[in-house]
């Protein structure tokens, strides 16, 4: 069981009078999972505080609507299918007493278009916000549903780390969730840089997971960015095209005591740098090759 939801049926006599006349169902700590009709006008979305996706699974574009958290999945849908998909899974606030949609805000929104007065759904015993948005995260994941960087986002937002992750009992192993993981290790700008190029998995994605997986420390993973920037930047450096032969090699060089600055030969101490760390990861590609 999720958790307690002995506050669902006096919280249900808060919601407005003015929707469609439906039955409402009886809550208990033992029927609250099940599958039920449930009005489409007592269902709100919050996308700032509950949506999981951030991005389209198909296209790769990010960015979600604000107000009804659609990713852009079910764009191309022109007829509602009754039991097509799942059912949502919603929660109860018990602090504004609405009930909120967890998982389904593409289907929610798409109900709504087509004026579907009840959708099937079952609800979510989560005693706060916190626990209704990982248990909608963790149904998705565990359908293996969304891409790495709807995972990442949601890890980072939940501060959990790889090992809390499978710590907590999770055996999700799908390949965008160990992509996720790794994503939402990274600093900040690394992260950016992955969601400012969000169609291209074998590019920047494929570039950062590596800096996640080399175990850099954070002076040595900024020293990698600034690397890839410079190359990009001055350079016209195309990261789809950076392989990663090379760019591991380029990651072993940051582990070095002593990194010089992109574009700048001179380091500071005794040690003097004719090439770039870009330059001499490409040289020792050649002389390896």
């Amino acid at each position: 069981m999720i958790g307690e939801v002995f506050w669902l049926e006096g919280a249900l006599d808060s919601l407005p009078d003015d929707v469609p006349e439906s039955p409402r169902p009886a809550f208990s700590p033992t029927t609250f999972t099940e599958e039920f009709q449930f009005p489409t006008a007592w269902i709100h979305a919050d996308p700032a505080r509950f949506a999981y996706k951030i991005q389209n699974e198909a296209t790769r574009a990010t960015g979600i609507d604000p107000r009804t958290g659609e990713s852009g999945s079910l764009a191309g849908v022109t007829c509602w299918q009754p039991g097509a998909d799942d059912a949502l899974d919603l929660w109860l606030d018990p602090e504004d007493g609405r009930v909120y949609v967890i998982d389904g805000h593409n289907r929610l929104a798409k109900a709504v278009a087509f004026g579907i007065p009840s959708l099937e759904v079952r609800f979510i015993g989560a005693a706060d916000a916190r626990a209704a948005v990982a248990s909608g995260a963790t149904l998705n994941l565990g359908k293996g549903r969304g891409t790495a960087l709807d995972a990442a986002a949601y890890f980072r937002k939940a501060g959990i780390g790889n090992r809390q992750f499978y710590a907590e009992g999770s055996l999700v192993h799908y390949p965008f969730v160990e992509k996720g993981l790794a994503l939402a290790c990274l600093p900040d700008y690394w992260f950016q840089a992955v969601l400012n190029d969000p169609v291209d998995e074998e590019g920047m994605m494929r570039l950062a997971v590596e800096v996640a997986e080399a175990d850099l420390t954070p002076a040595q993973a900024e020293a990698a960015y600034r690397e890839l920037w410079f190359a990009v930047n001055t350079q016209g450096v195309d990261p789809a095209e950076v392989s990663t032969p090379f760019w591991r090699e380029l990651l072993s060089l940051t582990r070095a005591d002593k990194l010089p600055a992109p574009g700048d030969p001179e380091h500071s101490g005794m040690v003097h740098y004719e090439f770039t760390l870009w330059e001499l990861a490409d040289l020792y590609q050649e002389l390896q090759g």
